[in-house]
């Protein structure tokens, strides 16, 4: 009988830890809803005239840790406890700023955010993101003949989690670069 329990023991709990990783870190090609939600709402705010938006691509990040604070140049979150650019979570917002447009070989100016208030430190609790994210991807945007690529990314620390986008300075190859994303470039 201690034996059946040992060989049970012995084979049943590596095949379960195994088994546990391997549902943890599945996540597929499709963004979580949290995640598709703020892609949608960039895409809706993000709109140039009347030309549309269509998602090629989203490609997972093999090096998330290649977004760093200075590679985000805009921020969409609805958290709590993060501190993003725009979102939800702030009390008063005396004006939106406009996503940045697509990205070009010409570095983009800065947002203006003067007119952004909330909380100090960004969030009702005041929390910067913390970086890098515990996992990224990028997706491949088309409007017309021009494409840009943004980072959807899950910001973790101890105790909280959030999906945000971001949206870059660089041109779309060098951010799918500085993240190792296989994004099929159109020609």
């Amino acid at each position: 009988m201690k034996l059946v329990i040992r060989l049970g023991l012995a084979i049943g709990l590596p095949l379960i830890i195994v088994a546990s990783y391997a549902l943890a870190t599945n996540r597929g090609e499709a963004p979580p809803d949290r995640a598709q939600t703020l892609l949608n709402e960039y895409l809706a705010r993000s709109a140039v005239g009347a030309q549309p938006a269509r998602v090629v691509q989203i490609a997972p990040a093999h090096y998330p840790a290649g977004l760093r604070r200075e590679l985000s140049a805009y921020s969409l979150g609805h958290g709590t406890y993060y501190h993003t650019l725009d979102g939800m979570a702030r009390p008063v917002i005396v004006s939106t700023p406009t996503p940045l447009p697509l990205v070009d070989a010409t570095p983009a100016p800065t947002p203006d955010l003067s007119g952004l208030m909330g909380f100090p430190g960004g969030s009702m609790y005041g929390k910067p993101l913390p970086y890098p994210p515990t996992y990224a991807a990028c997706v491949l945007i088309e409007r017309g003949d021009q494409y840009e690529v943004v980072i959807l990314a899950q910001h973790q620390d101890m105790y909280n989690a959030d999906w945000v986008l971001h949206a870059t300075r660089l041109a779309p190859r060098a951010v799918a670069e500085a993240l190792a994303c296989d994004l099929n470039w159109p020609k």
